[in-house]
């Protein structure tokens, strides 16, 4: 997983264009762990994915902080998933 406090790497067949505004769901994979509903902008897409360089189709968004998603939020989020990755 390529996720980063700021933002995050989604590996999709159908990116989305740069500059628009949508929700996602971050599930880790652990069942018993809790959801997240994050606001994200598009910031850059990938329509062309590289096989040979393991490079996929995707797009990198950037996290917002809003009336539901504070700076806060985010930052507790990302401390449980880099325990988890240890």
């Amino acid at each position: 997983m390529n996720v980063s406090r700021t933002g995050m790497f989604i590996e999709t067949e159908s990116p989305l264009q740069p500059g628009l505004r949508a929700f996602f769901r971050l599930r880790p994979e652990e069942p018993k762990l809790f959801k997240f509903n994050l606001e994200a902008e598009v910031v850059w897409s990938r329509y062309k994915g590289h096989a040979g360089k393991k490079i996929p189709k995707g797009m990198g968004v950037r996290f917002l902080s809003g009336p539901t998603q504070s700076a806060q939020t985010l930052d507790g989020i990302f401390s449980m998933l880099n325990r988890l990755q240890s």
